[in-house]
């Protein structure tokens, strides 16, 4: 967590952006703007915002958070497997395996990496939303599986996949038949927040084209 920056996106990001994240006021303001020419990811700079005010510009705070997100995302790993029914040791393993794999060094060591990690952790999220909604049959856990789509989509646009995993899960894993009253609900819900995600993305690209708003 001591690491400087490395000048590959931080700087621009981190420290160009320092008087935009320094302001808490601009968190709703990070979701009408877009990232380089076409990238929208606003929870990405929402987490910029809250390390701005907590730790200024020292990088030892973003490192830290990039730090505990990595670990969050491996303790959903752990809790998911025991979930689906596999045992403490199976879990641990595969738990450590996905914690210390080198493909994900960038994730923990590279400040903007961050996203990956904070994409996990949604998806791992909704995921673990969806499986009670399953079992328990409480709408509640429903509306938790789709905020955490939502969120996993406004953080990374490859969250989009996500709805083909859990369609594949239900019919591969479950045995389930995808057509039934609460698979076309979902199918429903999915599609909308995937568009409402699409539309917000379009305006902020729109806007990202004019200096003033950015």
């Amino acid at each position: 967590t001591s690491y400087d920056f490395v000048y590959c996106d931080d700087n621009v990001l981190v420290l160009d952006n320092f008087e935009f994240n320094h302001n808490i006021a601009n968190i709703f303001k990070s979701f009408e703007k877009n990232l380089g020419a076409s990238f929208y990811r606003p929870l990405l700079t929402v987490s910029f915002i809250i390390d701005a005010k907590i730790g200024e510009r020292n990088p030892a705070a973003y490192h830290k958070t990039n730090f505990i997100l990595h670990l969050a995302a491996s303790l959903l790993i752990f809790v998911i497997l025991l979930k689906l029914g596999y045992s403490q040791i199976i879990a641990c393993g595969m738990t450590l395996f996905f914690a210390v794999h080198p493909i994900l060094t960038p994730a923990v060591s590279w400040i903007p990496g961050r996203n990956d990690s904070l994409l996990a952790i949604f998806i791992l999220l909704s995921f673990l939303f969806l499986l009670n909604f399953i079992k328990f049959k409480r709408w509640y856990y429903c509306v938790l599986h789709l905020l955490c789509f939502a969120l996993a989509l406004f953080t990374k646009e490859t969250a989009l996949l996500f709805p083909v995993i859990c369609a594949l899960f239900i019919y591969l894993y479950r045995k389930e038949k995808l057509v039934n009253k609460r698979n076309f609900l979902l199918g429903i819900l999915w599609l909308a927040i995937a568009c409402l995600w699409y539309l917000m993305r379009a305006e902020a690209i729109v806007a990202g084209q004019n200096p003033d708003i950015i």
